[in-house]
């Protein structure tokens, strides 16, 4: 006979749960069709280096900045701890419902704001012929099938990309994944960009629009192959829609990626990707966003040693409107895992060539440098 238990989550439920041996997530609630589980990350490091903050103003025609705060020196920072629910509920032997909850915040001192971000929260159905569709807040396809193939380093100031998540995605979305079909899978997206607010002289076109994505992944034994699109579409300067969640790609539209990865042993395993923004703004409406990446090159590789893992990754950036020379990005990390807890300790280095320009409009960045970003901490896992 099927029981309909009622769910207490009293703090001493919560901590026996976090005690569990799965590393995970802990399941607070189980029957026979449902399961509740949650789970999070207490994730910290301490940086150095990088690049401080400038303000720069193009008015006089060349660029001209003056520095507003220091940012290279040594911070204890909070690189993105979380707090998740998964909730899984069998309607029938083929058809799931699910929820995805995700917050996130700052806990590497004490504040009053609490996990006061939104990260990937939506709710979908999942049939096991037919595919699974959901909506809501969750990150663009062309960052989950191709640039997450290279998001290893831990520090976030690493990650390099056209996309990293959050382009054109991150709220008012639907989805549809197909099933496996014999190691390839489809996806398709769209995102609604809402026509509605204050009437103003400056717009004349008030109608809601659409972004799509689509993408598709191949596996196959040891190989994985991905290719995506992300429209990133930008209203002109008389429509009024606009992106809640996330917004376009600031230097165009139409995003595409294709990434490559290969295990040539258990241990080791190589990758490649090529990023290319298709539609890039006119150079006149895109003067001083200057480091906007146009096109990416990258190749990486990864040794898993048994106890964490040895990652390198190196990049070739087109930089847009070649208002900057091509940049040249290197990231070096190791992670260790302390004996079989979900705990481990990283370290790992960012460099970035620095910013030059043959361009008389742009001298003035010849002066600026870019130190490499040092990061150790650790991340526990529940």
């Amino acid at each position: 006979m099927k029981k309909n238990p009622s769910i207490k989550l009293s703090a001493l439920v919560i901590i026996g749960c976090l005690l569990s041996v799965d590393t995970n997530a802990a399941t607070v609630y189980k029957d026979e069709a449902t399961r509740i589980d949650l789970w999070g990350r207490i994730w910290y490091g301490l940086r150095s280096g990088g690049q401080d903050n400038y303000n720069f103003d193009f008015s006089s025609g060349e660029i001209n900045y003056e520095k507003t705060s220091k940012t290279t020196g040594s911070e204890f920072v909070d690189l993105g701890s979380r707090l998740g629910l998964r909730v899984d509920h069998s309607l029938n032997e083929n058809l799931n419902a699910f929820l995805r909850l995700e917050l996130r915040g700052r806990t590497d001192a004490r504040h009053s704001d609490g996990f006061n971000q939104v990260r990937n929260t939506y709710i979908g159905l999942k049939h096991s012929e037919l595919g699974s569709i959901q909506i809501g807040n969750f990150n663009s396809v062309l960052y989950e099938l191709v640039s997450s193939v290279f998001e290893l380093s831990q520090d976030w100031v690493a990650h390099t990309a056209l996309d990293t998540g959050v382009i054109a995605s991150n709220g008012d979305s639907l989805q549809y994944t197909s099933p496996n079909l014999h190691g390839l899978k489809l996806y398709g997206a769209v995102k609604h960009l809402s026509g509605n607010g204050s009437i103003d002289a400056e717009h004349t076109d008030y109608s809601s629009g659409l972004s799509w994505h689509a993408g598709a992944s191949y596996t196959s034994g040891s190989l994985y192959l991905a290719a995506a699109w992300n429209q990133s579409r930008h209203a002109d300067k008389h429509q009024s829609m606009s992106h809640d969640g996330r917004g376009a790609y600031p230097g165009g539209k139409n995003l595409y990626g294709l990434a490559v990865k290969y295990d040539f042993t258990p241990s080791i395993s190589g990758r490649m990707t090529y990023q290319k923004l298709g539609d890039p703004l006119p150079s006149e409406l895109f003067v001083t966003n200057f480091s906007t990446i146009e096109e990416l090159w990258g190749l990486g590789a990864t040794w898993s040693y048994g106890s964490g893992e040895v990652f390198a990754n190196i990049f070739r950036a087109g930089m847009l409107n070649h208002a900057l020379e091509d940049q040249n990005h290197y990231v070096l990390g190791a992670t260790y895992r302390v004996a079989q807890w979900p705990l481990f300790t990283f370290a790992e280095v960012y460099f970035k060539d620095t910013a030059s320009s043959n361009d008389a409009r742009y001298a003035a960045l010849n002066d600026l440098s870019f130190d490499p970003v040092y990061t150790i901490g650790a991340r526990y896992n529940f």
